[in-house]
């Protein structure tokens, strides 16, 4: 069974994969939907900018949540493992 809980990062809960599936759902704020461009970033493990305020995010992607993420001054820092990263991504 995976972990749901990767990290408490400074009082700031840091979900997996599969927590952020689980709670994304019933989630009202803190969700960053991620454009095709953006979630092929995200999949790769690259960091990129966004208009968000400073914080822990759910990833969502269409109507799919696949993580979570920092942004910290506008630049999206992911927190896919890098076992799940992917090289190159289909569009």
């Amino acid at each position: 069974m995976s972990k749901i809980i990767q990290q408490l990062e400074q009082e700031q809960l840091r979900l997996s994969i599969k927590g952020s599936q689980l709670v994304g759902q019933l989630a009202t704020k803190n969700v960053l939907t991620l454009n095709d461009e953006e979630f092929a970033q995200y999949v790769k493990g690259e960091s990129f900018f966004v208009e968000q305020e400073n914080g822990i995010y759910l990833v969502k992607h269409g109507n799919d949540f696949c993580g979570t993420s920092k942004i910290g001054m506008g630049k999206v820092h992911t927190f896919l493992p890098k076992e799940r990263r992917l090289k190159v991504v289909n569009q």
